[in-house]
């Protein structure tokens, strides 16, 4: 048995540990999604030296963003 079903089986105060795990997932996307749309506007708005390194920056916190879609896609299929 994962850790991950352990969580979801483990109920804490009327509310599962998976649907907090669930939110919280989701609050990190909105917050990744967020800081990848305030670098694309910097990108956007800056000179060349300083778009680089925003592009760099972009380039992690796209991955991350991607990262965290691939995992809540893959648990939304093992919770089928």
């Amino acid at each position: 048995m994962g850790v991950n079903t352990v969580i979801q089986n483990v109920k804490w105060r009327r509310a599962r540990w998976g649907t907090l795990v669930d939110v919280f997932r989701t609050k990190i996307m909105d917050i990744e999604k967020a800081s990848l749309i305030n670098s694309i506007k910097q990108i956007l708005q800056a000179d060349i030296r300083f778009s680089i390194n925003t592009i760099l920056i972009s380039i992690v916190r796209l991955h991350i963003f991607a990262s965290l879609i691939f995992i809540s896609a893959d648990e939304s299929q093992k919770n089928k």
